[in-house]
């Protein structure tokens, strides 16, 4: 594991919910909760397993009003990082994604195409630019997960219609 997805781990799973927190509603398990918790940046949300950690809840509450579209796509997209790393190990998971790029990558493509589509359907008019830019700052220890122009495609074909997520082989 490396010393950023430990540091990580130590701060979020350590400090416990003794902070502001709040339930999550069933819709989105097995995400349980949104915690408030000093993360590096108060754009990022950070998942970890059940919790979903934000900077500032009151400010989480105000740019995510429950019941919102908003709101919806952000937990859809959260829900998908807690749901692959229940399935992978929440520690094995961060290690990966802080480690290699394109794993962390498709992680996101995965995440955000469910949130990118549940704006869409709720009449959100996407800016594409803006969330090319924002994905093209996402770093892991390997570098940027994607580059701008790469991300601008990407985003441009989710809302087209013309990019979904592969589908998961079958369990026997």
């Amino acid at each position: 594991m490396t010393v950023r997805a430990m540091m990580l781990l130590l701060l979020l799973t350590a400090s416990g919910c003794t902070g502001k927190w709040q339930k999550i509603e069933e819709d989105y398990r097995p995400l349980k909760y949104v915690v408030e918790q000093e993360v590096w940046d108060s754009e990022f949300v950070v998942t970890v397993g059940d919790s979903l950690y934000v900077t500032d809840l009151k400010e989480w509450n105000n740019n995510h009003p429950q019941g919102s579209v908003v709101y919806r796509a952000s937990l859809l997209h959260e829900q998908v990082h807690s749901s692959r790393q229940k399935a992978k190990g929440v520690t094995r998971w961060i290690a990966k994604y802080e480690t290699d790029a394109a794993f962390a990558w498709a992680e996101e493509q995965l995440g955000w195409y469910k949130e990118l589509r549940a704006l869409a359907e709720g009449g959100i008019q996407v800016n594409a630019e803006a969330a090319a830019k924002l994905l093209a700052s996402y770093r892991t220890l390997s570098g940027a997960i994607v580059t701008y122009a790469d991300a601008l495609v990407w985003v441009q074909a989710v809302l087209g219609g013309n990019w979904h997520p592969p589908e998961e082989p079958k369990k026997p």
